[in-house]
């Protein structure tokens, strides 16, 4: 991961004559103004107040002194909807179940014996940067036959659209997959900004 460490001693006006009214926050870190500092893929957000949002995904912020603990970041709403989606071809064959972690919560369990299974995440996810684990617990007391070996349970999740229990995934910064030959436990972390 990239890291973007900002020194206030360098720091200058964006606009002449202190025109800035607000603030910016660059991945919910409270900095002012800054200069010399280029930062590529990024979503850029002026709410109502004059603050800018700056969201900037593989870039970590630090204020000099460490964390800018003592900044207040205006409250934001998510403009999305976010859910994960567990798929599979042969429900029962994958001998895994799954338990889902988002910023460190447990927020969900999954089994591979259903052909799909949907988790809503929005009221777990938070604007800016979020985390992801996904546990994959192997049950060795279930065999699989050589030809079901290359069967899979396929996880995807990100921003979409509920309706009546289905998700439709408009994106998905998230894709996991685990095969039925697969064996032991295993955790994987993913990390995706929200807006």
């Amino acid at each position: 991961m990239k890291s973007l460490i900002v020194t206030l001693s360098l720091l200058l006006f964006w606009l002449p004559g202190n025109a800035l009214a607000g603030d910016v926050y660059i991945n919910g870190t409270k900095l002012g103004a800054v200069a010399d500092v280029e930062l590529k893929g990024v979503s850029v957000r002026f709410d109502s107040e004059g603050n800018i949002h700056v969201t900037a995904p593989g870039y970590d912020v630090v204020a000099p002194g460490g964390e800018n603990q003592n900044a207040e970041m205006p409250e934001q709403k998510l403009k999305g909807t976010y859910c994960l989606v567990a798929d599979t071809g042969a429900p029962g064959v994958v001998p895994f179940r799954f338990e889902v972690y988002m910023n460190g919560s447990l927020v969900g369990q999954l089994g591979s014996e259903q052909a799909m299974t949907v988790l809503p995440l929005t009221e777990h996810v938070v604007v800016g940067k979020n985390r992801v684990s996904i546990k994959a617990l192997h049950d060795a007391t279930r065999m699989v036959s050589p030809p079901m070996r290359r069967k899979s349970v396929r996880i995807r999740a990100g921003e979409g659209t509920m309706a009546g229990g289905q998700c439709n995934l408009t994106s998905t910064p998230i894709l996991y997959t685990r095969l039925a030959r697969d064996t032991g436990d295993r955790e994987d972390t993913f990390t995706f900004v929200a807006r």
